[in-house]
């Protein structure tokens, strides 16, 4: 693997890593703020430390899987978002003990889902080329 792609490679993942649980739990923080602002503050620090313990590895298998496809294909939405339906249901499949039930499986779909379309209009120039 060339120096670029291997540059290009860690730099999908630990974006992924980093920057997705964070979109998805500010998401995730609003909509609940929305339905229910009793206690903004107490909520905004669980739901930000809670956002990486369980989109973390949601993340970084989704970085994985398109930085390995990135190094055979242009990365586009659909690909970005089929990578992220494939890590939240391998997740599932892989933490069965700490699995939130199909409530929480779709609670962290549509997290992850928005966190990928989001991550991908963000980072859409810079990866489209290579």
């Amino acid at each position: 693997m060339p120096l670029k792609a291997a540059g290009r490679f860690l730099m999908i993942v630990l974006i992924s890593a980093v920057l997705a649980p964070l979109i998805g739990g500010l998401a995730f923080f609003a909509v609940r703020a929305a339905i229910d602002a009793d206690d903004i503050k107490g909520l905004f620090v669980i739901v930000m430390l809670g956002t990486y313990a369980v989109g973390r590895p949601i993340a970084l298998l989704a970085g994985l899987l398109v930085a390995l496809i990135d190094l055979w294909r242009t990365l586009n939405l659909p690909v970005v978002l089929g990578a992220v339906i494939i890590a939240n249901v391998a997740i599932l499949v892989m933490q069965p003990v700490i699995g939130f039930g199909w409530g929480g499986f779709f609670i962290n779909l549509a997290t992850s889902v928005f966190a990928g379309i989001v991550w991908w209009f963000l980072f859409r120039q810079r990866l489209s080329g290579r």
